[in-house]
């Protein structure tokens, strides 16, 4: 938890501590009470401001974001979904649409995005397949511009692994096992 208030501190965001509330984001509207903190995705979008994400109530995906880059912060919206685990992946994708990765009721790794750069609407849930038993472990861009996910399951070598195979756009490559991150 504390390494989760000195991300949020880093960019500008004032925490709150309430009793069986877990952490949220001092906002004019409630946070959702999130069932594992430190389990937040924090990304800075292309106009550099942070979008934060986390599961919340009823496992679905929860959004928080700077209305000006370093300044005050929206409320919690949900943006559906149902996560099985609190681990989430978030990055920002080489066309700048903000893309958010979970692991879905059915075990497979599901993903939603921005339709338009740094702002909604959002897509709908797209599956990417596959079947684990916990969250990603890394969202990233790697060489040329592609968007990688990496999953590592609890007690598991080698890790598992998808890529666009297309900067920006998919189809994605589909899963496979890997020995470590992809070349960044």
């Amino acid at each position: 938890m504390k390494g989760l208030l000195y991300r949020l501190r880093a960019i500008g965001v004032t925490c709150a501590l309430a009793a069986g509330l877990g952490v949220g984001i001092t906002t004019a509207t409630a946070a959702p009470a999130f069932a594992a903190a430190g389990n937040e995705a924090v990304v800075t979008n292309c106009d550099g401001r942070a979008e934060a994400f986390a599961v919340g109530p009823g496992q679905h995906l929860y959004h928080a974001w700077q209305t000006s880059p370093g300044g005050s912060w929206t409320g919690w919206y949900s943006l559906g979904g149902t996560l099985i685990y609190p681990r989430i992946g978030a990055m920002v994708n080489s066309n700048c649409h903000v893309e958010v990765f979970g692991i879905g009721a059915d075990h497979a790794m599901w993903h939603i995005w921005q339709t338009n750069r740094g702002s909604g609407p959002w897509s709908a849930w797209a599956s990417l397949g596959g079947s684990f038993d916990a969250g990603p472990y890394e969202a990233y861009l790697a060489v040329g511009n592609i968007a990688a996910l990496i999953v590592q399951e609890p007690d598991v070598y080698p890790w598992y692994c998808d890529e666009q195979t297309v900067p920006a756009s998919g189809p994605w490559s589909g899963w496979y096992r890997c020995t470590g991150a992809l070349q960044v």
